[in-house]
């Protein structure tokens, strides 16, 4: 993927499901702790179901407790790799299935386009006897997401969805069939992607974590990966939780394969390229290669070591009717430079007969046209700030996807304003939205009767004929014609609800109004409620209890909340994170939105955590020697586990333990996966974090 995948250092170990990206709210007492082949997980427990990351199914979870007083440790990640890859049967790595519940059709289609692409190295076939098989069970009611295992995990594995599964949904899952983890979970992704944890829904920050420690990156960042979410997964507000650096790159057109995915799979299964792939996101965009204008992708017969220029051309240029400017490539931000054809590292997926990066695609921002529209036509013009610009190679002007513009609507002569359908509902104006090529203003003659349907405060989520506007919202509706408005909560967050005090019709929560041949305002007089995310981290080691209480967890907006962190026998309070950042218990909480915050627990009076090493890496090589592990809240209890092995440590202080690094450690470029625990009185009960250290070829 360029991506991630299984490796002789790591093993690929979770299940996705794409149908869910936008994710659910999470409730703080369904949060569990284990260890899942070989990592330690913090994972929901829903019903029989344990789930990591929002939408990702776990199979034999161990309690860490428990195993820490058993003394068992879990399975090393070193001799999984095997048993993580599909077998090969006459030469080619075989996925056996069968299909027990689903659209047939469009799962054979999925199937044939898999083993299309993959011809020769990997293949789905149907099941005879084999006992490790995929099981396409597409059951669940239409809606509900696509959930698959990454790799083999040995008997019967599900690619689990609705019966209305798409076509890209189940590409994606068969991906991680096969191995592949999502892009966006690389160890590199800050410097491709820019987080925004204020719009992630409450409970689902896991999904924007640090990367496990458990996968390897190969090769460069694929923005057109069909493993990348996009970017409004897991939103509780419509607004981007990650966006592209630069802003306005596409995140895949989530159809098919990239070359980076087939690339990185390639690898994994022992198949490494022997020729460098120039590619585009999106395919088909013009780049140069060694001064030669080349159409993408296209493939490369390069003898190692030897160089060669990329370039994108000046300007912006079409691809399949849409505009686009050069964003960045996967390995430079210059829109020219040098490649060299390096070999590779000497590991299975880069070994030293094959390019060690044999895919290069340039990420390019989509421009979307500023060609904005009024109902009457000739009656008035749009108007944005930023204003849209004029590029090289496309007419007309343009804005960067996704980026925040407010519009503002001007109506001619003998008419007024009368709100917007795109780029939101609404009857402010100027109204602020994100860049669309798609801007429509509704004008009427002036006389016109309006209903202002509008909400106190002012900008609470209503219904209105079935769909949500964010008053004040305006309709010119016929005299006579019948609606309905309605306070219902179409909030897309279960943290937040709106109760109605009174209509100022006096209508009902939700009744029928009437269009009249005069302009009159209707107004819903509304108190906004939000239900706190709060949460003990363990959930074994301590309570919260709150001041004042609510029978439902919900509190009218503005409360003032006193939460105070209640320790369990042997534990101790070390603090809060998020919006009750800081040492003070109890502590003070204005519920002013969906407010959040964790009370941290630990057998000593400081958070524990990894903050650093010393040195901060180490070299291929390099003789073995001892490394600081940097933190807080280390006691002379604290066990260490390198790569989920226990790892001797010595403890020097609060702030710092040390560790020995073998001569093993050091053979190759590998990312160790370091973790440290502290158990509290009961063996069930503990608590842990964990960083990567990096043993790098330089």
């Amino acid at each position: 993927m360029l991506g991630l995948g299984l490796s002789t250092a790591a093993q690929a170990d979770a299940a996705d499901g794409q149908g869910a990206r936008m994710g659910v709210a999470v409730n703080p007492a369904e949060l569990r702790t284990g260890f899942f082949r070989g990592r330690i997980v913090t994972y929901r427990q829903i019903g029989d179901l344990k789930v990591l990351e929002g939408d990702i199914l776990l199979d034999h979870v161990d309690d860490i407790g428990a195993m820490a007083a058993s003394g068992r440790q879990p399975n090393g990640l070193g001799t999984a790799l095997s048993s993580s890859l599909w077998l090969k049967a006459a030469g080619v790595y075989t996925i056996p299935y069968v299909i027990t519940a689903g659209n047939a059709t469009t799962i054979k289609t999925a199937i044939s386009k898999f083993n299309t692409v993959f011809k020769g190295l990997l293949k789905f076939v149907p099941r005879t006897s084999q006992p490790d098989y995929v099981n396409f069970d597409l059951s669940l009611p239409a809606g509900n997401s696509c959930y698959s295992y990454i790799g083999r995990i040995r008997g019967s594995q599900a690619i689990q969805g609705a019966a209305d599964c798409p076509l890209p949904s189940l590409l994606h899952e068969m991906g991680h069939a096969v191995g592949l983890y999502h892009e966006q979970s690389r160890f590199d992704r800050d410097d491709y992607l820019t987080f925004f944890l204020g719009n992630v829904l409450d409970g689902q920050e896991p999904q924007f974590a640090h990367p496990v420690g458990d996968a390897q990156d190969v090769g460069g960042y694929d923005f057109g990966s069909i493993m990348h979410y996009y970017p409004l997964a897991f939103s509780r507000n419509g607004q981007p939780t990650m966006e592209s650096k630069p802003a306005g790159i596409e995140f895949g057109d989530g159809t098919s394969y990239s070359s980076g995915d087939i690339d990185t799979i390639r690898r994994i299964y022992g198949a490494a390229p022997q020729m460098v792939t120039i590619d585009a996101v999106p395919s088909g965009a013009k780049v140069t290669v060694d001064g030669v204008a080349t159409t993408t992708p296209k493939s490369f017969a390069w003898a190692l070591n030897s160089k060669h220029t990329l370039a994108v051309p000046a300007g912006a240029q079409l691809v399949k009717g849409e505009a686009y400017l050069y964003g960045r490539w996967s390995d430079s931000t210059a829109a020219s430079h040098t490649i060299t054809v390096k070999p590779g590292g000497g590991t299975p997926a880069t070994p030293s007969s094959s390019p060690a990066i044999s895919v290069y695609s340039a990420a390019f921002i989509h421009l979307v046209k500023f060609d904005p529209t009024v109902s009457i036509f000739g009656a008035g013009t749009i108007t944005g700030v930023p204003a849209a610009k004029a590029y090289g190679g496309v007419t007309g002007k343009y804005y960067p996807a996704r980026l925040p513009v407010t519009y503002t609507a001007h109506p001619a002569a003998g008419y007024v304003f009368a709100g917007w359908f795109q780029p939101t509902p609404s009857g402010l104006n100027p109204v602020t939205g994100t860049s669309s090529d798609f801007v429509f203003a509704y004008v009427q003659p002036t006389g016109t009767p309006l209903t202002t349907i509008k909400t106190s405060p002012a900008g609470v989520g209503i219904l209105v004929d079935g769909q949500p506007a964010y008053g004040p919202s305006l309709f010119a509706w016929d005299s006579g014609s019948m609606h309905t408005v309605s306070t219902v909560n179409p909030y897309g967050s279960p943290n937040t609800r709106s109760v109605l005090l009174s209509w100022s019709d006096k209508g009902k929560e939700t009744h029928t109004v009437t269009g009249t041949s005069t302009s009159r305002t209707l107004t819903a007089n509304v108190k906004l409620q939000y239900q706190p995310y709060l949460a003990a981290d363990p959930v074994c080691a301590g309570t919260l209890n709150y001041s004042p209480t609510s029978g439902d967890g919900f509190y009218d907006s503005g409360t003032a909340l006193q939460v105070t962190a209640m320790p369990a026998t042997g534990w101790f309070f070390a603090g809060w994170t998020d919006d009750l950042a800081g040492q003070a218990n109890p502590a003070m909480l204005t519920v002013n939105g969906e407010v959040r915050g964790t009370a941290q627990f630990n057998t000593t009076a400081a958070p524990l955590r990894i903050t650093g090493f010393f040195p901060a890496t180490l070299p291929v090589g390099n003789a073995a020697q001892t490394l600081a592990v940097i933190g807080t809240g280390f006691t002379h209890d604290t066990e260490v586990f390198v790569n989920t092995a226990p790892r001797h440590a010595t403890f020097v202080s609060a702030t710092r333990l040390t560790i020995p690094i073998m001569t093993g450690d050091l053979a190759g470029a590998n990312a160790l996966d370091v973790q440290v625990m502290n158990v509290g009185p009961s063996p069930s009960c503990s608590v842990y974090d964990r960083d990567v250290f990096f043993i790098t070829k330089t």
